[in-house]
Parts: structure tokens; C-alpha cells; sequence
């Protein structure tokens, strides 16, 4: 299950209802570095299945869903290709 999400301030607008889940958010500030592909990648795998859905708004819980299920298949398959390498 996913823990920890670092995203940008675009996330913030979740923050509540991950709270709830016991998800913790992390937006850094200005000064701190990060992962720049990965927030870009995120964001266009939820865009990607968002535009396949036929719905104009989203609730909370769907888009949870959707950013829920981009980290865990990209971990997932991360995981396996580094122990296909070894």
C-alpha cells in the first residue's frame, strides 16, 4: 500500500482526504530537489487514464485511484526489472 506520495502543489487539493487514508503528502518548498520525471511522469499516466473515463468532473477518491494505481504498477514493474537485472 502506498504511504507516501511527494507531489507538487497541485496534490494539495487532496491532502484531506489522503490524511484520512493515512497517506502521507509530501509537497516540497522551493529550495528542495525533486524528481522532476517522476512528478511529469505521474501526472501524465493519471491524464492518460482520466481522458479514457467518460466523465467531465472527478470526486476525490477516483482521482486517488487513479494516482494509487500509476505508482503501484510503476513500482511494480520497477521492482521486476531490477531483479531481472541482477
Amino acid at each position: 500500500m502506498c504511504k507516501y506520495i511527494h507531489g507538487d502543489s497541485q496534490f494539495e487539493k487532496i491532502r484531506k482526504s489522503l490524511d484520512g487514508k493515512g497517506i502521507n503528502l509530501n509537497i516540497p518548498g522551493r529550495d528542495e530537489h525533486v524528481p522532476k520525471s517522476f512528478i511529469r511522469t505521474l501526472r501524465e499516466r493519471v491524464q492518460a487514464i482520466a481522458n479514457e473515463l467518460p466523465f467531465v468532473t472527478y470526486l476525490h477518491w477516483l482521482i486517488e485511484e487513479m494516482v494509487h494505481n500509476v505508482i503501484f504498477m510503476k513500482t511494480a514493474f520497477l521492482t521486476r526489472m531490477v531483479y531481472m537485472t541482477k
